[in-house]
């Protein structure tokens, strides 16, 4: 048993170390983020959204692609709703990634059944995972077919979000530079 606890423990250390040491990249690039270079935020809200998709099953290229577009689509605020929604009659986009129509629909159905606000960073974050199972999974399977943050930012942009064309554009060529 001796053994098996200080395995366990090498374990944890080691988790600890790789933990430490993802952090430290992430706020470097946070902050070559904010200073208007393209790399991956990494503030408190997107350092704790990153790990919980993570502990959802992401590959981390992919968590951090999804922080970046978060980023552009809503500051990383998943209470947030479109102030002039470009469809007439629309009620915009919402959350982390300003789900708009019937994918907004049916997510405040998904929170309304689980009891919560939309706004629950939880459930937009399970919604998300079960878009890329379910409804969103030709996009799912092009994001997770990629090797790096840029490819899957980019896949995410235009096969997941799919902004106006002019945006898709501007925000593809910045991905480009992760």
């Amino acid at each position: 048993q001796g053994m098996g606890m200080a395995i366990m423990e090498q374990l944890e250390n080691d988790k600890k170390q790789r933990l430490a040491k993802e952090d430290a990249k992430s706020k470097q690039l946070e902050s070559n983020y904010m200073s208007g270079s393209s790399t991956v935020p990494d503030s408190e809200t997107a350092g704790r959204i990153r790990s919980k998709l993570m502990d959802r099953g992401m590959p981390s290229h992919v968590a951090d692609a999804f922080i970046v577009n978060f980023q552009d689509e809503s500051g990383h605020n998943s209470g947030i709703n479109e102030a002039n929604p470009i469809v007439e009659g629309s009620r915009g986009g919402f959350g982390f990634y300003q789900l708009t129509g019937p994918r907004r629909t049916a997510y405040e159905a998904f929170a309304k059944k689980r009891g919560v606000r939309p706004s629950d960073e939880d459930a937009q974050l399970d919604w998300l995972m079960m878009e890329l199972k379910g409804s969103e999974k030709k996009a799912g399977n092009a994001i997770y077919k990629t090797s790096n943050t840029s490819d899957a930012a980019v896949a995410i942009v235009n096969q997941f979000l799919r902004p106006a064309k002019e945006h898709a554009v501007s925000r593809s060529a910045r991905y480009r530079n992760l």
